[in-house]
């Protein structure tokens, strides 16, 4: 991201003892990961300057999380900025359809609560019920 471009601190990271602080953190965030696989479905930018945008990205995800195979359905909200003739990100937001293991994925479409995470209390999804779209047209029934 443009405002703490971790590329570029690394890069000048005179502290080892930072370094490898960061090395750790990330270590702790990945091990419980196996396969991961990220599928970008639609991407759509709409250039809001010279050298602004934003863009939409709908995609799905495959991870194991180990041990269960867990699926993710998202939009991704994001921010661009053109800096010496160069796109980068200013910001992404992801919003989830849903998240489950990939066994609980039917029970899991029918209701509200599709955000579920290894280690946290089933919570309610980002969308679609959020967007004022879903709201103007209204709760479908549920049975």
């Amino acid at each position: 991201m443009v405002r703490d471009d971790l590329e570029s601190r690394i890069r000048t990271l005179e502290d080892r003892a930072e370094l490898a602080e960061l090395v750790a953190f990330y270590g702790r965030r990945l091990d419980r990961y196996g396969m991961t696989y990220h599928y970008p479905h639609s991407h759509t930018i709409e250039f809001t300057g010279p050298d602004t945008a934003t863009g939409v990205v709908s995609a799905h995800a495959e991870l194991a999380i180990l041990p269960t195979p867990f699926v993710v359905a998202l939009r991704y909200l994001d921010e661009y900025r053109r800096e010496d003739g160069r796109w980068k990100f200013v910001s992404r937001r992801a919003l989830q359809l849903y998240a489950a293991p990939l066994a609980d994925l039917p029970d899991v479409l029918a209701g509200r609560l599709r955000r579920r995470w290894p280690g946290t209390e089933p919570a309610e999804a980002d969308i679609p019920e959020k967007l004022a779209t879903w709201q103007a047209y209204g709760e479908p029934a549920r049975t």
